[in-house]
């Protein structure tokens, strides 16, 4: 099919054509599943309808239009889908008809952050990668209304772009008037917020840094991502002059890119690309159902410790804590308002080369919520909350990383090598499960209700048995009170342990890796974990008795 034959359709009989397609696809189960949409709008109150990609391929005169011209197209489907839905909802269709949008999810053509590029502009692209920074809500002008002194009504409507021309002559043609002052509560606006993106770990080349680009986003997009979340935005590649010193502003011939977000979809999996999702990792009612049927399974408390880090040899008892405080308990609220944390902090101490930071990176890698760090490259700013200052010149607060994994995890490595007024905020974090901070005109309380899972070497290489564990790790005693578990792990050699070991190792390398028969995958272990951390238990009489007894031993 040539250009030329795409682009004869006006453009109403382009937005019939997709109106068309809408009313009249089928999947495969026989629905009409975008009609559907359609009629669930309004008891939603939803403003868009997501349209998959791979539908279109039935349409190939409206498929090559993306690829030439996405903005027409994307007007033609806000259009037609508002022509649908006065048929059916006139009231609402009126009121959201400046707002009417679609969403496409599965756009084929994805590429790394790295491939968007002078060639891209104008293009729809979809991008994977990680937020790293959300700017507040913003309003952006979509319609603006002036007034002059006689109060006779100017419109100004704002299409592409940031900068508003304020209008030089009235609209009332007798009026004579040239100061114009903006009438807010008469013009419209809409939610805007600006991400970066930062390209993720698996696409980077070697020795080369991340790249980010900056993502605009709208209306009921906003708030969608937040930090941390790995997303793939499928948008349309803008430019945007940049100014260089010396020359005039709008004069530069320089311009960045950045990308206008029509949807995004959540990378589920762990790292693969294969799964893509509109709504965050949530728990499905199908996994539901499996979750339950694993629950009821007899051996499952001991095959989900053997799932954990399956490629670690042994240390049943230390996985086993590790999960518990994945789960994690209820926090309880007392009546004066104070708290009691549910959350449990583990401390590992004890001899290099005993898969201590394995074990903490396959935690993060698993909890529904998790990050890592290391002791050495942390401070206290980085791990609390940092105020820094934006372009405009006012004071913001930055979130770290235990604010960030706020009801999941936060593992640290080294923690030994961290220095100690670094280490001091997190004294505040484990206790009260909040971080407090006086900076530069802003004082705020902000909730870290994380687990904490450290590791750290013995001051002299090796842990001596003979010494106490305070003389043994380089921490002060209110730091390690505050862990709940801790655990020695020492490498005694002995020829029975130390063969399985070998044998486990030299199995890891074989084809056919490790035994997998009662090992829950990765995913599902996610899950099940993240739906066992919603269950809020209570303790039994028999139960109380047996910590009680425990504790006065």
């Amino acid at each position: 099919m040539s250009k030329t034959q795409t682009s004869t359709f006006t453009e109403s009989a382009l937005s019939d054509r997709v109106k068309d397609f809408l009313i009249r696809f089928k999947d495969k189960s026989g629905s009409y599943k975008y009609v559907e949409q359609i009629d669930e709008m309004m008891p939603k109150s939803a403003k868009f309808i997501i349209v998959d990609y791979n539908d279109l391929v039935v349409e190939p005169e409206i498929e090559i239009i993306f690829t030439t011209e996405p903005d027409r197209i994307l007007n033609a489907f806000s259009r037609a889908i508002k022509e649908a839905l006065q048929t059916r909802f006139p009231d609402y269709a009126e009121k959201i008809k400046d707002e009417v949008r679609v969403r496409l999810v599965n756009y084929p053509l994805q590429r790394s952050l790295r491939q968007i590029n002078a060639e891209t502009i104008g293009n729809i692209a979809s991008v994977s990668g990680m937020v790293v920074r959300a700017s507040e809500v913003k309003p952006l002008a979509k319609e603006l209304v002036f007034v002059c002194p006689d109060e006779h009504q100017t419109k100004v409507v704002q299409l592409r772009g940031m900068n508003v021309k304020i209008p030089i002559v009235c609209d009332n043609p007798s009026c004579k008037h040239r100061d114009f002052e903006l009438k807010p509560e008469a013009s419209k606006f809409i939610d805007f917020q600006i991400l970066r993106l930062q390209e993720l770990p698996e696409d980077l080349p070697p020795g080369q840094l991340p790249h980010y680009i900056d993502v605009t986003i709208r209306q009921d997009l906003v708030d969608n991502a937040r930090p941390g979340d790995r997303i793939i935005l499928t948008g349309i590649v803008r430019v945007e002059q940049e100014s260089i010193a010396g020359i005039t502003r709008g004069h530069s011939g320089l311009y960045r890119l950045r990308i206008e977000g029509n949807n995004i979809e959540f990378l589920g999996g762990r790292g693969s690309k294969t799964s893509r999702k509109i709504v965050r990792e949530e728990v499905s009612p199908e996994d539901e159902k499996m979750i339950k049927t694993l629950s009821e399974s007899p051996n499952v408390y001991q095959r989900l410790i053997d799932s954990f880090a399956p490629h670690i040899q042994g240390q049943s008892l230390i996985k086993e804590a590790i999960l518990l405080l994945i789960v994690g308990s209820t926090q309880r609220l007392l009546g004066d308002g104070s708290k009691i944390r549910g959350d449990i902090n583990i401390f590992l101490v004890g001899d290099p080369g005993t898969a201590k930071s394995e074990m903490l990176k396959f935690c993060a890698r698993i909890a529904p919520r998790g990050l890592y760090t290391s002791g050495r490259g942390s401070t206290a700013a980085g791990l609390t909350a940092a105020v820094v200052r934006d372009k405009t010149g006012i004071m913001m607060l930055e979130a770290g990383a235990v604010v960030l994994g706020d009801q999941g995890l936060v593992c640290i490595d080294e923690f030994d090598k961290m220095k100690p007024e670094d280490r001091s905020a997190l004294h505040e974090v484990m206790e009260q499960q909040s971080a407090s901070i006086a900076k530069g005109g802003i004082v705020a309380t902000l909730n870290a209700r994380t687990s904490i899972l450290a590791a750290a070497n013995p001051m002299y290489g090796k842990y001596d048995p003979f010494k106490n564990i305070t003389e043994n790790v380089n921490l002060p005693i209110p730091l390690l009170t505050r862990f709940d578990l801790i655990f020695v792990v020492r490498d005694i050699p002995g020829r029975e342990k130390d063969e399985k070991i070998a044998r486990h190792i030299i199995e890891l390398h074989t084809p056919q890796g490790t035994d997998k028969r009662s090992v829950i995958d990765v995913d599902t272990l996610t899950k099940y974990l993240s739906y066992a951390k919603r269950s809020s238990p209570n303790l039994t009489k028999e139960a109380e008795d047996k910590i009680l007894e425990y504790y006065l031993q």
